[in-house]
Parts: structure tokens; sequence; C-alpha cells
């Protein structure tokens, strides 16, 4: 092969492998998402906040809770549809939401076995703490930049 053949063939593979290098592996920002996030903080603060008072009681079981559980797996399911359909493989969204997905049905083991009282700020902070990082990542993609659309 000719050095001017060699050239064109690492041009036209310079210019097939440029699209990949520029495609964004974070999702366009998604304002659905964003509001399902935010519903899912003001659930949470709600259910901690009951918790807090209710840990130790009848009213505190599990069972007692077992709706505000289905609810919140069914919000989130929604939430990881939604990140799925932006089709970026490895999005940090869609894991986070994944991961979220994961601590309720841990946190939901734990209150059906039982816990204390002096858990529930624990617990409660790790939520928050995921949720607020969530919810800040989603606003974060409003900015110019953090999640181009590939060419």
């Amino acid at each position: 092969m000719s050095r001017r053949a060699n050239a064109a063939t690492l041009v036209v593979a310079l210019l097939l492998a440029l699209p990949a290098g520029c495609m964004s592996r974070i999702a366009p920002h998604d304002p659905t998402i964003a509001a399902g996030l935010a519903d899912l903080q003001t659930s949470h603060a709600r259910f901690f906040d009951g918790l807090q008072l209710s840990t130790g009681t009848p009213e505190g079981a599990w069972e007692c809770h077992r709706h505000w559980y289905e609810e919140t797996r069914a919000a989130i399911a929604v939430l990881q549809v939604r990140a799925a359909s932006h089709g970026r493989k490895d999005d940090p969204t869609a894991k986070a939401i994944d991961l979220l997905a994961k601590s309720v049905d841990e946190l939901e083991q734990a209150h059906a076995e039982g816990f204390s009282a002096g858990e529930i700020p624990v617990l409660r902070t790790l939520f928050d703490s995921q949720l607020r990082m969530l919810i800040q990542l989603e606003d974060a993609k409003k900015r110019p930049g953090i999640a181009e659309v590939s060419l």
C-alpha cells in the first residue's frame, strides 16, 4: 500500500472514530426525571418524619408502611425506564437511580427486621444524600456542555 493510501485510510479511520469520542455518556436533562426525584424527596421526608415518631410502636411496624414501599418502588421504576429511554450506556443518572432502588430494598429489609429510633436519622441522611445528589446532577444537566448531544 502506498503512503497516500495509508494516509487516506488513517483520515477515514479518524473521521469514523470522531463521533464516538464526542458522544456524551450523560443523558440530557429530563424534566420528568427531575420532577420525579423532587416527588421522591418529598415522600421520603414524610416517611422518615412519620417513622421517627412511630418507631418502637405498632404504627412503626413494617406492615404499616408496606404501601409506601410499593409506591416508592413504582415511582423509582418509572424513573429507571425514563433514564434508560435516553439510550446512554453507563449513564450516571441511570446508575444512581438503580442504586436508589437497591437502597429502598435494603431499607425495607431492615425495617422488616426492625430498627431502633436511633437508626432513623442515619438512614434519613443517607437517603437525603442520594436524592440530593441525583437532583443536583439532573439540575446540572441544564447547563450548556454538561450533556451534549452526540454528533
